[in-house]
């Protein structure tokens, strides 16, 4: 066996126990999704690993203001709009994604996001808005549930 072979295996099996890692801890990578991670080097140490498909996400926006109400029914999984499914990085749609000043309109915008993943439920509830021309956002409540 030659040692780039060797080295391949073992970044392999690296890999492997960091996806087993989720099974085990999974409110942190959860975390990552929802920006709410410890420390930005636990984020960027997360963004290493691969995990486009792995999550249930679903987004939120409202022109309505913050209602814990509106997290109960997120946690039972009852409101009547589904949201919008996206795929990895949910928190993307006031940050990085192309049409991402529609939440940053004339009015105060609540952003629910919503992950699933190994039995566990997070939610994030951001409040973006626009102050003098900047974009601000809010984190307003982060609630977990398993």
């Amino acid at each position: 066996m030659t040692k780039s072979t060797k080295l391949f295996f073992v970044l392999i099996v690296g890999l492997a126990l960091l996806q087993l890692t989720k099974l085990v801890f999974p409110s942190r990578f959860l975390k990552e999704f929802h920006l709410t991670s410890d420390s930005f080097m636990e984020w960027s140490f997360l963004h290493t690993i691969p995990s486009m498909y792995n999550y249930s996400n679903r987004i939120w926006v409202s022109s309505s203001p913050y209602n814990p109400d509106t997290v109960n029914e997120l946690l039972a999984l009852e409101l009547e709009h589904e949201g919008s499914q996206i795929n990895h990085y949910p928190a993307r749609v006031f940050t990085f994604r192309l049409d991402r000043e529609t939440v940053y309109a004339d009015k105060v915008q609540t952003v629910y996001i919503r992950s699933i993943f190994a039995g566990e439920t997070r939610i994030t509830v951001y409040v973006c808005k626009q102050v003098n021309g900047i974009a601000v956002v809010e984190l307003r409540e982060e609630h977990v549930s398993n």
